[in-house]
């Protein structure tokens, strides 16, 4: 499996920046794209822009890699070119404001390409960290979106029939998961999850696609899909496959295990919980599966289930019911041995209550007079 590794970080003064300028000349000419660049010319961009931030890079390639693709010098200018803007987006920098250098080295047993790269204005050339976020994952976003653009671009040919298999099992799941919910031998818990389902999104306004629903209903369906994957085992295999094509084309980028397994428990979580822009095909299959599950083909089984959630809530309100009065009769008991007099509100009318009442307090009134003790 081909492989890259890039290592990045900002530079703390513009005298490294001029120092490091220097050395990269030194180990082969400087280019910025296609085209080939002085020294001096690179040094009086850089003390130009001196007040901007300035990143560099290091991109390393496997050697059996840069043999078998015929990597080199020129193919290097033309791999930087063909990605500048992506490269200058990772680091919200406009294309037109890129200053960016490179040089290649092809040393034995570790070729790699170094890049520095800056904005021509102070607003741009960061990283977005985002609220309870370590500035470290921050770091580790930009540098794998620049990371993932030139392995993609390199590795294009290698990485196509992996692309096309996912894309095959992608179409399988969906078809797969239609014909499941077509075939009305789905479990009772994922039949009470659509009917659930097909009574909230009845009463809800505006567009019936997953995007556009509010997130409760979309956390139902989200656990409709999950139930399916766990439930069928054919879409359980396809998933696997899916998964698996997934991690072949995170391998090509990844350092190590630790990133590898947050890569895929970010996809496992996009595949289930997707976001805006991410895949909801599945999702809005089930979706309109829903839409029509009181159907004439369910229309008999709809039935049955309501019949017996009634007589179940009917069968819990009965319990409540009993516990409530044997709790009252308990109290009532307590109260006799303990020689209180009590007289429960559900055995007599409100206006009896109140009569009986003050009968109570008077004879307590007449007992302590005739004690003498008043």
């Amino acid at each position: 499996m081909p492989k890259i590794i890039l290592h990045s970080q900002f530079f703390e003064s513009q005298k490294h920046v001029l120092n490091y300028i220097r050395y990269l000349a030194k180990q082969g000419d400087l280019f910025s794209g296609l085209q080939d660049i002085p020294l001096s010319d690179a040094l009086k961009m850089m003390q130009k822009y001196y007040n901007t931030v300035c990143w560099r890079h290091v991109y390393s390639l496997k050697e059996e890699d840069v043999k078998r693709l015929e990597i080199d010098r020129d193919y290097m200018k033309a791999l930087i070119e063909s990605q500048k803007n992506e490269i200058a987006k990772a680091l919200h920098i406009s294309p037109e404001n890129l200053i960016l250098y490179a040089s290649y080295h092809n040393v034995a047993h570790h070729p790699h390409l170094h890049f520095v790269m800056r904005s021509k204005t102070t607003s741009e050339g960061f990283v977005v960290k985002k609220k309870g976020e370590k500035l470290e994952d921050a770091f580790k976003f930009s540098r794998e979106k620049i990371k993932s653009s030139l392995a993609n671009q390199i590795f294009r040919e290698d990485l196509l029939h992996i692309k096309v298999k996912k894309a095959d099992t992608k179409q399988s799941l969906n078809e797969q998961t239609k014909l499941f919910l077509n075939t009305h031998f789905i479990s009772k818990e994922i039949f009470e999850h659509l009917f659930q389902l097909e009574q909230d999104l009845s009463v809800i306004q505006g567009k019936k696609f997953y995007g556009y629903l509010p997130a409760n209903i979309k956390q139902q369906v989200d656990e409709i899909l999950k139930l399916i994957v766990e439930t069928d085992s054919d879409i359980n295999t396809l998933f696997k496959q899916y998964r698996t094509t997934q991690r072949n084309l995170i391998d090509t980028y990844a350092d190590n295990e630790e990133t590898i397994a947050e890569k895929l428990s970010a996809w496992e979580s996009s595949f289930f919980h997707p976001k805006k822009g991410q895949d909801t095909s599945r999702h809005n299959i089930i979706v309109r599966y829903a839409l029509n599950f009181s159907s004439r083909e369910n229309y008999k089984e709809i039935q049955r289930y309501k019949k017996e959630m009634y007589r179940h809530k009917t069968r819990q309100a009965a319990a409540r019911s009993m516990l409530y009065h044997i709790g009252q009769s308990l109290q009532e008991d307590t109260r006799r041995l303990s020689g209180v007099q009590y007289y429960s509100p559900l055995s007599k009318p409100k206006h009896m209550v109140k009569k009986i009442q003050k009968e109570i307090i008077v004879d307590q009134v007449k007992s302590i007079e005739v004690g003498g003790k008043l």
